[in-house]
Parts: C-alpha cells; structure tokens; sequence
C-alpha cells in the first residue's frame, strides 16, 4: 500500500485555504487539478509503497518518536508555484515556530529508512498542496498568484496520521490508518 505521514490542518485553516483557491478557481483553467477540502494536509514524509508488518513498525516509530512532542506552530504562510520554472503545483508553504519539528522529522525519516529503503531525501519544506498544475499557466493567473495577500493565521498541528493514499482517476483518496495525538 502507497503511504505517507502527514500533519492535520485545523478547519479553520481549510476553510481559508478552500476560499483562497475558490478565488483562483476564477480564472477557469481546465489544466489545475484542485485538491479536495478533505485532502488538505502537511506532509511530513512520503513513505511509498509498504506491507501490513511494515505499517505496525511505522505506527510504532511514530509513536515513540513524535507523541512526546509539542504540536508544532505553523505561521507566515506564502503561495507559491513549484517549481518556479515550470510549475507543476500550486502550494501554501508555512514556516513552523517549533524549532525540534524538524529535526524529529529526519530522525523519524531515519529510522523509517531502515524499515523501507529509497525514502525520498528532498529538504523538508512545510506546505500543503492545492493544486498540480499540467501545461501553462496564464499570465493574469500567475500575476495573482504572486500578488495574493495571504492573511497569516498562526496555527497547531496536534495530530499526525499515517495514510495510505489510493491513486483513483477523479483523484487521490486518502485512508488514515493511524492517528497520533501530540502534545
């Protein structure tokens, strides 16, 4: 099963960013797949394909690793097109407040590496996804996404889930098989 860990968003931060990408969606272009409301999420680590006995481990790993720690504070967010040069996504990244977040993210990615070899090694970047971009955007498009004022909401994150993402034509469907409280 295709996984990933990721960090809840609040609704009220959700519903910001739906509001923001309604105010895009204005723009009618037919290339931008949207992220659904219920899909919107940070991702910590995308983990790839696992068995049952690997997702127990993980489960346990998250557990002794992440449940001890404050929930992270996320603030100064700023929309943005990956990668610059030829978007693919369309993304609010945010900068987090809670300086040991990342550093258990690359323990945890760590030990999961041992379990599941290949993990990906990108530089950690906290964001959610609204959209995959594919061909051109417009130029008035752009100019908004750029020029967008973005009211900056400082927001927790108490709870990390390990998901299994299905891939379906219509869109991704997500599956949280575990839910993990901080504090």
């Amino acid at each position: 099963m295709r996984t990933f860990i990721a960090l809840e968003l609040p609704e009220e931060i959700k519903e910001q960013l739906k509001r923001i990408c309604s105010r895009l969606q204005t723009h009618n272009l037919r290339n931008i797949k949207w992220v659904a409301r219920e899909n919107l999420h940070i991702t910590l680590l995308f983990i790839g394909d696992i068995n049952h006995v690997q997702q127990k481990e993980i489960s346990r790993l998250i557990s002794e690793m992440m449940t001890d720690m404050d929930a992270p504070v996320f603030c100064e967010p700023a929309l943005k097109l990956m990668p610059q040069a030829k978007p693919h996504l369309l993304w609010m990244e945010y900068q987090a407040q809670t300086a040991n977040l990342g550093y258990r993210q690359w323990q945890l990615r760590k030990q999961i590496s041992e379990i599941v070899p290949g993990l990906d090694t990108k530089k950690l970047r906290y964001h959610v996804t609204l959209g995959r971009i594919k061909g051109q955007l417009t130029s008035p498009f752009i100019e908004e996404v750029l020029n967008l004022r973005i009211p900056s909401l400082n927001f927790k994150s108490s709870i990390i889930t390990l998901y299994q993402s299905i891939l379906r034509l219509q869109g991704p469907e997500y599956i949280a098989l575990d839910n993990f409280l901080l504090n």
